[in-house]
């Protein structure tokens, strides 16, 4: 097995690519990033051992937080590994990232008039719908 797939294996099985990096015989994470830009197939292979990999390890934070002799160490155990995978991967995030396209990925336009019937306002509200400064496109 090359170093490349020894990267990619040990991306599947959730170690961190600056641990890789720390094992003797493994390139620098510099010369990883680089074959990287040079490499979009094996950067893709990266990405999908990635995933892979968080999977795995929330796996194993679930398992280690069953297992706790300490439920509070384990329960923070557990929500430190979900944050911390939340920030690597969408599929563990809280906020789900979506981005609206229109046509041709463009993005959306949103056009529209309406009307407001002001003849039940006060002359308080009516100075404060007056402030109100409508920022040009």
């Amino acid at each position: 097995m090359n170093v490349r797939e020894q990267i990619i294996e040990k991306l599947a099985e959730g170690e961190s690519l600056s641990a890789i990096c720390r094992l003797d015989g493994m390139p620098a994470w510099s010369t990883i990033h680089r074959w990287m830009d040079e490499d979009q197939a094996f950067a893709g292979q990266i990405t999908r051992a990635r995933e892979i990999g968080y999977l795995a390890r929330a796996e194993k934070a679930v398992e280690d937080a069953k297992r706790a002799e300490d439920a509070a160490k384990g329960r923070l155990a557990l929500d430190a590994e979900r944050w911390f995978l939340g920030k690597l991967s969408n599929a563990f995030s809280d906020k789900q990232k979506h981005e609206l396209t229109g046509k041709d990925g463009e993005p959306i336009k949103t056009e529209g008039k309406s009307t407001l019937d002001v003849s039940s306002l006060t002359d308080d509200q009516l100075r404060a719908l007056a402030s109100i400064r409508v920022l040009p496109e």
